[in-house]
């Protein structure tokens, strides 16, 4: 079975050009904040890696409530 590459959460999301959540070798997780919606570009993501993803949108969430 091939390894997947490293999912990759990144530290910060520019609105108003990029709303990438994560990547591998692409976009994986993308945040669309008007619909309140994640896409998922991938099917198959470890228990860790969804940890990770809801644990950076809670943070972006949480900052959204607190500006």
């Amino acid at each position: 079975m091939e390894k997947k590459p490293k999912l990759t959460i990144v530290d910060k999301i520019d609105y108003s050009e990029d709303r990438i959540l994560a990547y591998r070798n692409k976009t994986s997780v993308e945040i669309f904040p008007i619909a309140k919606e994640v896409g998922f570009n991938d099917f198959v993501y470890t228990y860790t890696e969804i940890i990770a993803i809801g644990k950076k949108l809670e943070e972006l969430i949480q900052k959204e409530t607190l500006a």
